[in-house]
């Protein structure tokens, strides 16, 4: 439980998060626009604040792009066939580039 005049900060993803892996693979997670996080939060809290950050990464080949999944632990392919075609198709169609996409939340009550 929050204490009077506490603070809540927290962090998650919205919707162009790995925006790249999505529409090559089909493979995604669902996320909240910035609106229904509000919404949401807006119930409990009198006060609330969010702010964004759009990160762009960029690698040297679209293998690499993977890798970097794959080492993050965040990827969820699972058994996602990785060919030489699929890998080129992401290359031109990405140029090896990957987005994160998140969202800070903060929240609180003023309570007097």
């Amino acid at each position: 439980m929050l204490n009077q005049n506490g603070i809540l900060l927290l962090s998650t993803f919205a919707e162009q998060n790995l925006k790249e892996i999505k529409q090559s693979t089909g493979f995604g997670l669902n996320y909240f626009s910035l609106n229904e996080l509000e919404q949401i939060f807006k119930v409990y809290f009198n006060e609330v604040k969010i702010t964004q950050e759009l990160i762009e990464l960029s690698f040297d080949n679209a293998l690499d792009v993977f890798r970097h999944l794959k080492f993050s632990g965040v990827n969820s392919l699972g058994f996602y066939p990785l060919n030489k075609s699929f890998l080129k198709e992401f290359e031109e169609k990405f140029q090896n580039k990957l987005t994160y996409h998140p969202v800070f939340i903060l929240c609180k009550n003023d309570i007097k």
